[in-house]
């Protein structure tokens, strides 16, 4: 709020008829500006922070470079990868022909101003298929925490996917029989 608060400001200075005549911002209004934009960067780390250490109780993944296992409800199991601060790494599916990775780069805007960028790996799904999944994911974002949300769109997928395949494997083993 702080930032946006130093934004409309510098706006408000740059629109005014004295800054046609007069283009340049005084040191203190420049300072606010400045001292505005790191409190927001601040508050975004902040809630960045929170956002992974409550994907971590949920998906385990306690420390860099290590995963921990979540069923999660019935679902796809997931593990969660803290590769850096800026880089979470979550597997969907282990153990099953479906497996997918969703690796999610955190920008140091997010979550108030800029969405993570999220890459997924999925062998067994088409490119159009990850790239709709992708969109989808994209969509979920409202200028606050999103990570959750996504990783639960996706267990939702990878689990949906495999269930097909079980069906469908099934049928053919009774086709056979």
């Amino acid at each position: 709020a702080a930032a946006a608060e130093a934004a409309a400001a510098a706006r408000e200075i740059a629109t005014s008829p004295a800054a046609a005549a007069e283009p340049e911002v005084t040191e203190e209004e420049e300072a606010a500006f400045w001292e505005a934009a790191r409190r927001g960067e601040a508050e975004d780390a902040e809630a960045a922070a929170q956002e992974l250490e409550a994907l971590r109780a949920i998906y385990g993944g306690g420390g860099e470079e290590e995963g921990g296992e979540a069923a999660g409800g019935g679902g796809a199991s997931v593990v969660l990868q803290v590769v850096s601060a800026r880089e979470w790494r979550f597997r969907f599916g282990l153990g099953t022909p479906l497996q997918a990775t969703l690796e999610v780069f955190v920008p140091g805007r997010y979550p108030s101003r800029e969405s993570p960028h999220p890459v997924l790996h999925a062998p067994a799904l088409s490119s159009a298929a990850k790239d709709d999944l992708v969109e989808q994911m994209i969509a979920l974002y409202e200028g606050g925490e999103v990570v959750f949300s996504w990783v639960e769109t996706l267990r939702q997928e990878v689990s949906a996917a495999h269930e097909a395949a079980e069906a469908a494997a099934e049928a053919a083993a009774e086709a056979e029989a």
